[in-house]
């Protein structure tokens, strides 16, 4: 990860840096801007000038960055900004929108401001992006530059592809490693192929406990979290349900206490109880028969220094409020009913 702490684009300067996204595979950074606010931006978005400000209404370097807005989007027609040239200007649903021809010869529907401001210079396309990136290698040059784990040692032009590639070194000690210029400074290539065979590698480690726990079709560690009690007291697997009456055309319910066992991925065991306390009883009783001879069968994939009493009596002291907790589920069931009712209604 290359260090950006200190370093300032346009208006931004980086006080943090850090990985993110949803594998944590992406750079971000947190900036300051000239105006005293703090944003967390994409290093990508600042390195290839997307992120230029905080972006707050009443940052005056974002504002100047419209000031152009003043002119009439007639005039504009005909003016070239970035790679797009505005050929017409209409209005569509009370909005005004510019008709742009890339260079690429494609045409694409944009809103002013996202033109004039530079926020849009391309039709989006990949191929005009790397173009676009591959004109700025052409005119600079990159040798000794650093990118991820890949040090930059010289650079040529592919004419046949019309790309530029870099000759690069990886820190893992492969030389004379050919890369896609565009790839390596935007950070989709960052080396020879190692840093993938160390993530995947460290993927397969951290799932390693979690594929093990699984056998005859369960996980250890669910059955054991199961055999306690919730944070408001209520024993797991004893739930306060409703049943449709037996022999009544009309749809009437009655309530009742259930004690449940989930396992090997299925309800396994299914019993009505008059009583909370016969609910709470009968579930102990099913997990002596099912639950505790299964993780005495499988001792051995749990932590050698696990407390199995602690999970057994987990939130057992906590003191559950039986009759708020049938009201809640009454309340919630009656809603459920009319909501039914409403939307049968609407139907007919």
């Amino acid at each position: 990860m290359e260090n950006h702490i200190g370093k300032k684009y346009a208006h931004l300067t980086v006080i943090s840096q850090f990985r993110g996204g949803k594998n944590g595979d992406k750079n971000f950074a947190i900036a300051r801007c000239d105006c005293g606010r703090e944003k967390e931006v994409w290093a990508w978005a600042l390195r290839c000038g997307r992120a230029k400000t905080c972006g707050s209404v009443d940052c005056q370097y974002y504002r100047n960055q419209f000031k152009n807005f003043k002119t009439p989007y007639k005039e504009c027609i005909g003016q070239k900004y970035g790679w797009l040239t505005i050929i017409d200007v209409y209005h569509k649903d009370t909005t005004k929108y510019f008709l742009c021809r890339c260079e690429c010869g494609k045409e694409k529907e944009v809103l002013p401001f996202q033109v004039i401001g530079g926020a849009v210079q391309t039709c989006g396309s990949q191929v005009c992006i790397n173009k676009k990136i591959g004109y700025k290698i052409v005119n600079n040059d990159f040798t000794g530059q650093k990118f991820g784990r890949l040090t930059v040692l010289s650079q040529y032009r592919d004419t046949p592809n019309k790309i530029t590639i870099f000759v690069c070194d990886c820190d893992c000690g492969k030389k004379q490693v050919h890369k896609d210029a565009s790839n390596v400074i935007t950070g989709n290539a960052k080396s020879c192929g190692c840093l993938l065979k160390e993530t995947k590698s460290d993927i397969a480690q951290q799932y390693t406990p979690v594929v093990q726990s699984l056998i005859e079709n369960s996980n250890v560690f669910t059955v054991l979290r199961q055999m306690g009690c919730c944070s408001d007291g209520r024993k797991i697997g004893v739930v306060y349900v409703r049943v449709r009456r037996k022999g009544n055309k009309r749809n009437e319910f009655r309530f009742k206490w259930v004690a449940q066992l989930r396992f090997q991925g299925k309800l396994m065991f299914y019993c009505s109880c008059g009583s909370y306390e016969e609910a709470v009883k009968r579930r102990i009783e099913l997990e002596r028969q099912v639950s505790v001879p299964f993780l005495m069968r499988n001792k051995e994939f749990l932590p050698k220094d696990i407390d199995m009493e602690y999970w057994q009596n987990r939130n057992k002291d906590v003191e559950f409020d039986v009759e708020k907790y049938e009201i809640k589920q009454e309340e919630a069931a009656r809603k459920i009913s009319e909501r039914d009712r409403q939307a049968k209604n609407k139907k007919q």
